[in-house]
């Protein structure tokens, strides 16, 4: 798109224009006769451009070679983009020093700030100079080229050095932002006021934590406690599920559901009713219910950990936000105050009370290190679990169309840490997770299950 460009006239070897003076004055020219300059301001096109105008498109600055006679440019990615990739002035040269490169539609374009001109050689006109001519201009522009890529990695290095600083800085704030209220006196004088998980929940859950734990003995220890039975059928037959049969006894839903996803909602009635029976804490539940549901079918591709566990910790996940909206009911007047505790650390400390497992509690304490640290800022001995939990909230968010989705700084790191590296975050959820939830639609929670339906 060349309309706006205009031919100017010849100079048949008389003085330079004004504006290649200038331009040769500021160093455009080394070394070049001034009949070889007038012959390439003859040859070339003369493009005049004014403030505010994108003077040169994204192909053009592919194939085409630009020396600003006048004014003031900027590269810019687009019209949005705050701060200028690069700034171009008088005597700057703008190309990528081929010629022969073919069209590409690229990023960027530039900005004029100023109205002024350039001379632009396009591959056509550069076919048309004399061989001396040519060898100058691509010796001219390999060099520029040279020196602007020892620039961009001067800047890279420094941009390094800037993220660095600024993730320290943001994981010092996030890391230490409340830290250690849960030891507080009113803290603990909450937990105590939490019900703890029934004795029948906690064994139920340690046995399915244990490897020598047989399908059957999970069998009958759900069967022979009659809260955990009447807990599943009233769970398995209320809308949450939505089955259009009614299920009578345990035996029919082991045979539905599989013993594992049994597991998952007798813990998930149990938790429930550790809970308050309000609008807010119930969207918790639902939520987490979710979220365990995604967890367990992540990590059934995960060899080094139980699906049983980190469908637990998804269950237990939020249960920190729990505590800290009973904090603000209790003490309304300190609602700002409890806005600045940590949940994960809320949520650990009360798993510890209820004498949970340590690998559970140590995990819900790290949880949220995903938004704000790398893997190695995570204990070793809990970050594949915490990189599992972080992945399933973010597949959920997805599911659900949250706006809201944080920016994930560290994905590739997490994505490497669960052993799937060459994974993008969009393959993990639409290729590799979404099709196993596509085949277990019929037993997932009713919400769950429209989400995936309007993805299948």
């Amino acid at each position: 798109m060349r309309g706006f460009w205009k031919k100017h006239p010849s100079t048949n070897g008389e003085a330079l224009a004004p504006e290649l003076k200038a331009a040769d004055k500021a160093g455009a020219f080394p070394d070049l006769a001034e009949q070889d300059l007038i012959a390439l301001y003859n040859a070339a096109d003369l493009v005049k451009f004014a403030a505010g105008d994108w003077a040169f498109s994204a192909e053009q600055l592919r194939t085409d070679l630009i020396i600003v006679l006048s004014g003031h440019l900027e590269l810019r990615a687009s019209a949005e983009q705050h701060l200028p990739a690069e700034i171009f002035k008088t005597g700057d040269w703008i190309s990528d020093g081929d010629f022969d490169a073919p069209p590409d539609e690229g990023h960027f374009a530039v900005l004029a700030r100023t109205s002024g001109t350039a001379l632009v050689i396009d591959p056509a006109t550069f076919a048309q100079l004399d061989e001396d001519l040519q060898s100058y201009l691509l010796l001219r522009a390999k060099r520029i080229t040279q020196t602007h890529l020892r620039q961009q990695r001067k800047n890279a290095q420094i941009l390094f050095d800037t993220r660095a600083d600024l993730l320290d800085a943001m994981y010092r704030l996030r890391a230490e932002s409340g830290a250690g209220f849960s030891q507080s006196p009113i803290a603990q004088k909450l937990f105590a006021k939490v019900p703890k998980l029934p004795v029948s929940s906690l064994e139920l859950l340690n046995k399915m934590l244990d490897d020598r734990t047989t399908r059957q003995e999970i069998v009958d220890m759900v069967a022979m406690d009659y809260s955990l039975t009447s807990n599943l059928l009233k769970a398995v037959n209320s809308p949450i599920y939505g089955f259009e049969n009614k299920i009578t006894n345990l035996n029919h839903a082991m045979l539905l559901l599989g013993h594992e996803q049994v597991y998952q909602i007798v813990m998930s009635e149990s938790v429930r009713y550790s809970l308050p029976e309000t609008p807010a804490f119930a969207e918790i539940h639902a939520r987490s219910v979710d979220i365990s549901r995604i967890a367990f079918v992540m990590a059934q591709a995960q060899p080094r950990v139980k699906p049983a566990e980190i469908s637990t910790i998804g269950l237990l996940g939020e249960i920190g936000m729990v505590i800290v909206e009973l904090l603000k009911n209790y003490n309304p007047q300190l609602d700002p105050l409890f806005n600045l505790v940590d949940p994960a650390e809320m949520g650990a400390e009360l798993l510890r009370t209820w004498k949970l497992p340590d690998a559970l509690c140590k995990t819900l304490q790290y949880q949220y290190y995903p938004e704000f640290a790398p893997p190695k800022r995570v204990p070793e001995d809990v970050r594949l679990q915490v990189a599992l939990l972080y992945l399933s909230r973010r597949m959920y968010r997805a599911l659900k169309k949250t706006a809201d989705q944080d920016p994930a700084v560290f994905m590739d790191e997490y994505l490497d840490a669960i052993g799937l590296k060459d994974l993008s975050e969009n393959k993990l959820i639409y290729e590799r997770s979404l099709p196993r939830l596509v085949k277990e639609i019929d037993t997932l929670p009713k919400s769950l299950a429209t989400m995936v339906k309007a993805e299948h």
